[in-house]
């Protein structure tokens, strides 16, 4: 269910920030502020953008929805940690919101996860940047706040992003590389995790192209008071029951191999073969994808689709 305002539409809405009208043509040659735009917001629909984005983009904070999700959050009193909603609209990337180990009484919470539109990465073919923010219990922004983006499989692999930025534009930045994989969380406070971001993603036309994604991540403070973090299994038990897993299937398990670390990174899923070597190439098959690469070249490895 959706709680609204008497919404107003316009065929043609004539403002600046329409991606359709571009501040030409609105209808009857005026500006209609405050309506929201037909044939832009079709555009918007067609680019990917969902429906709670396009609501935001033409009605700002005057629309609210009664799930909660991508409204304007309140300020955050002790112990409401639970009530932050996460508006993950980049789920559909692979990206994942994992809560962190409790350590003192301050704790941020990932409040916004969102993969950026065309209209909003840049200059063809498009920027490849992960830009964070970090806000306190009042929704404010934390100057000088740090995080921690990292990859790989070695903790050498990571770099330490400041809030630093001006307050017209995301609080900091750090570009994302071809084939790289980063997680991102607070440096010096127990946080959530927001982790599998990457830009190996299809072309969408306009500035979002493979390679060229960017995605905005948002912490926000809270004061831990109740919060219940997500029951965590230890990881060698994880890893035995993957592996007995994968036996009954009938498939060799190597977790240190090159192309079951890149599967599980990007969320193809579970194996549907073993490897399998071809003309000096490594193959091999997952529920969502199939990957190749040149023996030994392991920092190159591809992925089809089926």
């Amino acid at each position: 269910m959706i709680e609204i305002f008497m919404a107003l539409v316009i065929s043609k809405c004539g403002l600046s920030f329409c991606p359709y009208c571009l501040g030409e043509n609105g209808y009857n040659s005026q500006e209609w502020n405050g309506r929201m735009c037909q044939n832009g917001s079709r555009l918007l629909a067609e680019q990917g953008m969902g429906f709670r984005d396009i609501l935001r983009f033409y009605y700002k904070d005057e629309f609210n929805f009664s799930d909660g999700i991508g409204n304007k959050q309140e300020p955050i009193q002790e112990g409401d940690c639970n009530k932050l909603i996460v508006d993950n609209d980049a789920e559909g990337y692979g990206v994942t919101v994992l809560s962190g180990p409790i350590d003192g009484d301050t704790y941020f919470k990932v409040v916004r996860v969102h993969h950026l539109f065309s209209e909003e990465n840049g200059s063809w073919p498009g920027n490849h940047h992960l830009y964070l923010d970090v806000l306190d219990k009042d929704g404010n922004r934390i100057n000088g706040a740090q995080l921690k983006v990292k990859w790989g499989e070695s903790v050498i692999e990571k770099v330490t992003a400041i809030i630093d930025k001006p307050a017209n534009e995301p609080g900091t930045n750090v570009p994302l590389y071809k084939y790289q994989v980063v997680s991102v969380e607070m440096k010096d406070y127990a946080s959530d995790m927001a982790y599998n971001i990457h830009t190996d993603h299809p072309d969408e036309g306009g500035s979002n192209n493979r390679f060229h994604h960017s995605f905005l991540v948002v912490f926000q403070e809270c004061i831990v008071g109740d919060i219940t973090p997500e029951p965590e299994q230890p990881v060698d038990q994880i890893d035995k029951w993957r592996n007995r897993l994968w036996n009954e299937k009938g498939i060799d398990y190597f977790p240190d191999a090159a192309i079951t670390k890149f599967a599980r990174a990007r969320g193809l899923g579970a194996p549907e073969t073993n490897e399998v070597e071809d003309s000096g190439n490594i193959i091999q098959g997952f529920v969502n994808g199939w990957c190749h690469v040149i023996k030994g070249d392991w920092q190159n490895i591809h992925v089809e689709e089926w």
